[in-house]
């Protein structure tokens, strides 16, 4: 009886007398198809948006009863009931709006650069940004671009 206890208790202790330990956990991808609550923070500028991406090209932006839409066949504002539809975009270039879809599809299709487990970076226009995010989920928490003065914080996600 006491050699079956101590084969027994060699097979229990065994894992632990040989290091074994469980590999760590690969943090999770970049997400930039999302929607999502975001404050924008861009020299003067300082508003919160709510803000969506569903593919390339593909996103919208709501703020202050005006509605900013991205699609593949152009580029439409709306308020209220009148909208303009165009087939370029009719925003400032230095708009804080249109620098976040324009950052994000560049994001999106290039390979950034892991700098810990919350950080990526990459360069959008031969300027660098950082992107922020949940290591588990990988959504968004923050994209910093300093040549611009540009941070968006990913509040609430309100679909995937």
């Amino acid at each position: 009886m006491k050699r079956f206890f101590a084969v027994f208790m060699m097979f229990c202790l065994w894992p632990a007398c040989c290091g074994c330990s469980v590999p760590p956990q690969q943090s999770a991808p970049p997400s930039f198809e999302f929607s999502a609550q975001v404050h924008v923070m861009s020299g003067e500028e300082d508003f919160n948006c709510a803000f969506s991406r569903s593919a390339p090209g593909i996103a919208s932006c709501q703020t202050g009863g005006i509605s900013f839409y991205w699609e593949e066949d152009g580029f439409r504002v709306s308020s209220s009931d009148l909208s303009v539809k165009r087939s370029s975009c009719s925003l400032p270039e230095t708009s804080s709006i249109r620098l976040l879809q324009q950052l994000l599809d560049q994001a999106a299709a290039q390979d950034l650069e892991k700098v810990s487990g919350r950080e990526w970076r990459g360069d959008y226009e031969d300027k660098a940004f950082s992107v922020f995010l949940d290591e588990e989920t990988g959504r968004l928490q923050k994209i910093e671009v300093p040549a611009y003065s540009l941070t968006v914080e990913f509040l609430e996600f309100t679909a995937e």
